[in-house]
């Protein structure tokens, strides 16, 4: 086991082009459900983060959304080199991250104006991953103290699906999860 990551997931300028591709897409989303349906989609009909990305997506031009596009092309390059053979190595099976930046945030904790800054901090190990379109797997292998599920993440190189299920099943026969349940108080 070696203490390392793709030097690339530090980079500070990934947070700002993820933003920049989502809205657009969010936009172009809540524009097909209103074409299809006939109707405006408020706050009424749709979570207010969502209303809000949609409304920043719309008054994006198309060379911001381009510049972020190909910078993101060329980031998911640097990524993925990680996990390749080079320079002598044997490259990397899998990196394991946590899912969550803490603990299950609370139901309503992620709504409100500073909404986008408080899931870009929770879920700061897993949008990369959305963008490289690696294959990732979260595992439940930790509980809080309330008896909460912590998952922790593995990441494979591309098309590596195989090796993270055989990690997964190896994982839950070492350490069974499907019986640990969290309280459900109504």
């Amino acid at each position: 086991v070696e203490v390392t990551h793709p030097v690339a997931l530090n980079d500070a300028d990934f947070g700002d082009m993820f933003l920049a591709i989502v809205i657009a897409h969010i936009a172009n989303d809540v524009a097909a459900l209103e074409k299809q349906f006939g109707v405006s989609l408020s706050t009424d009909d749709i979570e207010p983060g969502n209303h809000l990305m949609a409304q920043f997506g719309n008054v994006t031009n198309v060379v911001a959304y381009l510049t972020a596009v190909g910078w993101m092309h060329a980031w998911t390059r640097k990524v993925v080199s990680w996990w390749l053979p080079r320079d002598g190595s044997q490259g990397f099976d899998v990196l394991v991250t946590p899912t969550l930046a803490g603990p299950p945030p609370k139901i309503g904790a992620l709504s409100g104006d500073d909404s986008t800054d408080r899931i870009r901090e929770i879920m700061q190990y897993t949008a990369q991953f959305n963008m490289t379109g690696q294959p990732a797997i979260s595992l439940p292998l930790h509980m809080t103290a309330d008896g909460l599920p912590m998952g922790v993440q593995f990441v494979g190189a591309p098309y590596r699906e195989d090796l993270l299920l055989r990690l997964a099943a190896q994982l839950e026969t070492a350490a069974p999860w499907s019986q640990r349940r969290p309280a459900v108080h109504a």
